[in-house]
């Protein structure tokens, strides 16, 4: 959803999270008055679609980082966000779920191309000359970004950084043939979540062969929790 940029943006850094609040997520009047008519007669889709488009160009000028969340947005029915022409201009975004449906990051990145495929009727939308794998472009962009929006020193294997590494099981038969960005490729566009073999967090190892460290306790207590609210 388009925000208006421009107010001065507020910086909040209280580790360990990071939130840029760009003017005051209200709808500027000429995309208020556009929406407006276009619940009337009045605007064609054509017509608002400038104005949407400007109004994107103007948040991406600012530096900001969206958070996307397709599939919940998918579930509600809440529309596709225009991913491609935020790219164009320069924009960045992170992944996120802001509800149940689905708790799984290669799945809001694989619906982040889909969105733009169903809306443009072509493949391999958001694949560019410099990043032709569409699936590992998704992967850094989102950590790159994730990083920003965290205020961690995470989202690369390097020296210096926190220790977040998600290990992949690439003996799994879904990955044979494949090797660097194709790895990446069919990890977010045909894995399952099971392919995750090892999870380290800040330099500690939460899961393990495919098992979290705490996941009998969690279950029980997620039961027990279900059943209370239940009763």
């Amino acid at each position: 959803m388009p925000t208006s940029a421009s107010l001065s943006s507020e910086s909040i850094t209280r580790p360990p999270f990071r939130a840029d609040v760009v003017g005051s997520f209200m709808r500027p009047a000429k995309l208020t008055q556009a929406r407006e008519q276009f619940l009337g007669p009045q605007t064609a889709d054509r017509n608002l679609g400038p104005h949407n488009n400007a109004e994107l160009k103007a948040v991406a000028a600012t530096g900001a980082v969206v958070g996307l969340c397709p599939t919940t947005e998918a579930n509600l029915g809440d529309g596709v966000f225009a991913l491609p022409t935020w790219l164009a201009a320069g924009g960045t975004f992170a992944i996120g779920s802001d509800s149940h449906i689905s708790l799984s990051p290669t799945e809001e990145l694989r619906w982040l191309e889909y969105e733009a495929r169903l809306a443009t009727k072509h493949r391999n939308v958001l694949a560019t000359h410099d990043e032709v794998s569409t699936g590992a472009m998704l992967w850094r962009h989102a950590c790159a970004a994730g990083t920003r929006t965290t205020a961690r020193n995470i989202g690369a294997i390097e020296a210096g950084r926190r220790a977040d590494i998600v290990v992949i099981d690439t003996n799994s038969p879904l990955f044979a043939g494949r090797d660097e960005d194709e790895l990446i490729d069919t990890f977010v566009f045909s894995g399952t979540g099971h392919e995750v073999r090892d999870v380290m967090v800040a330099g500690r190892w939460a899961v393990q062969e495919g098992r979290h460290s705490a996941e009998t306790a969690i279950a029980v207590n997620y039961k027990r929790a279900m059943h209370r609210i239940l009763e």
